[in-house]
């Protein structure tokens, strides 16, 4: 049976998905990391480390379009953690580039110049 104290209080399930999607994430399954942000999200849109690790997990997944979307649903929501996404959305936008520049690269026959691209492409690169 579970301990006393660490049955998650349904009235906070929210934050207890982030909390737990962030365990998701250092055991590296960024699926499930994901879908917990997004019933957190559901029920409260402006937890913005929620957001943001929901964030970390779909780029993580190579979800660099919907990374993007949930950093922008994000902006202005308040909370005090704009900053924080408008530099999560920048650093999807580079993953993005940089995909885009070694998916050319490797169309052209370029192998250089996709290896090199592709050395900006790894999520916790920075």
């Amino acid at each position: 049976p579970p301990r006393p104290g660490l049955l998650p209080d349904p009235t906070g399930s929210h934050r207890v998905q982030g909390n737990r999607a962030a365990c998701w994430m250092v055991l590296g399954k960024y699926e499930r990391a994901a879908s917990d942000c997004a019933e957190g999200l559901k029920r409260d849109g402006q937890l913005m480390k929620v957001r943001l690790r929901q964030v970390t997990a779909l780029t993580h997944l190579g979800k660099l379009d919907r990374a993007a979307d949930v950093s922008q649903q994000g902006l202005g929501l308040g909370g005090g953690d704009d900053a924080a996404l408008v530099a999560s959305l920048a650093r999807v936008n580079e993953l993005r580039a940089a995909v885009q520049i070694g998916t050319a690269a490797l169309e052209e026959g370029d192998y250089s110049k996709a290896l090199y691209a592709s050395a900006g492409i790894r999520p916790d690169h920075g």
